[in-house]
């Protein structure tokens, strides 16, 4: 009989839910939670029949009977507490791995040598419109590939910034719109095409000035070896939450988007029949969870934590290595970097 993995969420914060859902869709026991503000861990946890709480994630590191640990904190903590469960709990930490590229590479070094899982939450990677649309490229089904596009407009407003310790600060968060907002939009095109050679950006701090001390609104232009790309990210729009990704080539064209539900808007090209079954199913979904209560996050969560459970169990591969999020990470480093 398998093992039941005893579970316990790091940060009770506003994604601590998703980890919520997933661990316990895939069966996980959630046995305690934990956040620096302890009235926030005592309400998550009674929100979710959880029977302990604290405000001292240490408690958790010798624990004999939590197994697995979600970091969902800011994150500049999320290496900062993977570390102290180095070699001793599996760990799967919200995205982005860090807030630098060289203290995440430091700790991808640091992992190679540990006998636990590390993943880091890319749930796009599990969607099937990405995994789709990457099924097409690799399949050359556009041709030579020109130009992508990609973009995302969503909401915050100022209380979502001046009620937390660490959103908006440079120190805490390590920039906005790009590492907060659009990293799966970052981590999908890394994801579909890799690194590129040259990124050239412009980040600008226009709605909430007084606020933060990082950028809100960011375009890029990207340079691959074959194609140019353009990167565009704002949160300062009256819509919550919308994401539009292109791919022009010489043969055909695709439109979709990673929102929830997950949807490909135009797509042409000449093999469309060859996937028939996989559209059917994606429109399926769609029109299946239109109205559904999740949010823009979706459900992917759970298909990532399906991966880390069996990955544990030594049935899967890890989809997401720490090497995929550090290979993320300098992508977002050198958007903000202009390297």
């Amino acid at each position: 009989m398998k093992k039941r993995f005893n579970h316990a969420i790091i940060g009770c914060g506003r994604i601590s839910q998703n980890h919520y859902n997933a661990a316990k869709e895939n069966g996980f026991n959630i046995v305690a939670c934990c956040d620096l503000d302890l009235d926030l861990a005592k309400s998550f946890a009674e929100k979710n029949n959880i029977n302990y709480y604290t405000d001292n994630y240490r408690e958790f590191i010798d624990n004999p009977d939590i197994d697995t640990i979600s970091i969902c904190t800011d994150h500049k903590s999320h290496i900062e507490i993977a570390r102290d469960f180095f070699n001793k709990k599996d760990v799967i930490i919200e995205k982005p791995l860090g807030i630098k590229y060289e203290i995440a590479k430091d700790f991808y070094n640091l992992t190679r040598k540990n006998d636990k899982i590390v993943t880091v939450i890319s749930q796009h990677r599990f969607d099937s419109v990405v995994n789709l649309i990457k099924e097409m490229v690799d399949n050359n089904e556009f041709g030579k590939i020109t130009l992508v596009n990609a973009n995302l407009i969503c909401s915050r407003s100022e209380e979502y910034y001046s009620n937390s310790y660490w959103r908006g600060k440079k120190s805490l968060e390590g920039g906005s719109t790009i590492i907060n907002q659009s990293f799966h939009m970052v981590d999908t095109l890394n994801y579909l095409f890799g690194l590129p050679e040259k990124v050239n950006s412009y980040q600008k701090n226009l709605k909430f000035n007084n606020i933060i001390d990082t950028e809100d609104t960011s375009v890029s232009i990207v340079k691959y070896p074959n194609f140019l790309c353009t990167i565009v990210s704002t949160n300062t729009s009256i819509q919550e939450w919308k994401t539009f990704i292109q791919i022009v080539g010489t043969k055909g064209d695709v439109i979709f988007n990673i929102d929830f539900p997950e949807e490909i808007i135009e797509l042409n090209i000449s093999n469309k029949d060859k996937y028939n079954d996989k559209l059917k199913e994606i429109k399926d979904n769609y029109n299946k969870n239109l109205n559904s209560p999740a949010n823009y996050y979706g459900l992917s969560h759970t298909n990532q934590f399906l991966n880390f459970k069996k990955c544990i169990e030594k049935e899967e591969k890890l989809k997401v290595t720490v090497k995929d999020a550090l290979s993320t990470q300098k992508y977002i480093d050198w958007i903000y970097n202009n390297e």
